[in-house]
């Protein structure tokens, strides 16, 4: 009498079918994953714009309502980081610095969708003030950029110094903004 054993496991076909459908399946899901990275990498860049917001109201509230000075691009090289450097005191955030492997940018200054080599440029973030301030090179350029934005509050002060956040919901050229009354949007 011959005893049959039956083996249990699964044959080559039906390892090739899981196999197949676990490939499909994540090949469905990695664009939704790449999409919520870019996501997150946006509302990091917003916060990030928050908070340097925040740092230039608590400015202004020290200084009787003024924006901080701007009298040239920052560039890191020189040593030139107005008006980050100014905001930085009330973040308590340290400003970027050159090191022996190259510059380092901490947190806020540099947004997550800047893929720039940080070099002499090293701030996400352009301070649009610092065009009223240098158009209006006379005394008080701070007064009078202020007033300024006051009077045109849809202006923004500062915002992404590039279009990091085309991708992703919403479109738009891709742009955080921070106007003279707190709020921030994308553009």
């Amino acid at each position: 009498m011959r005893r049959t054993t039956h083996v249990l496991g699964f044959t080559l076909v039906e390892l090739l079918l899981v196999i197949s459908i676990v490939a499909l399946l994540v090949s469905l899901a990695l664009p939704a994953l790449a999409g919520a990275r870019a996501a997150a990498r946006s509302s990091a860049c917003q916060l990030n714009v928050r908070q340097i917001g925040l740092g230039v109201s608590m400015y202004r509230d020290a200084w009787n309502g003024l924006l901080p000075l701007a009298t040239s691009m920052p560039n890191i090289q020189r040593d030139r980081m107005d008006p980050w450097r100014a905001v930085s005191g009330y973040l308590d955030a340290p400003l970027p610095s050159i090191a022996r492997g190259g510059v380092i940018v901490p947190a806020p200054w540099r947004c997550p969708s800047d893929r720039r080599e940080p070099t002499r440029q090293v701030f996400s973030y352009g301070y649009l003030a610092f065009t009223i301030m240098t158009f209006y090179d006379t005394m008080e350029p701070q007064r009078r950029a202020t007033a300024w934005f006051e009077q045109h509050p849809r202006s923004p002060v500062f915002s992404d110094a590039g279009p990091f956040h085309r991708e992703g919901r919403g479109g738009g050229i891709g742009r955080h903004l921070w106007r003279i009354d707190g709020s921030v949007e994308r553009e």
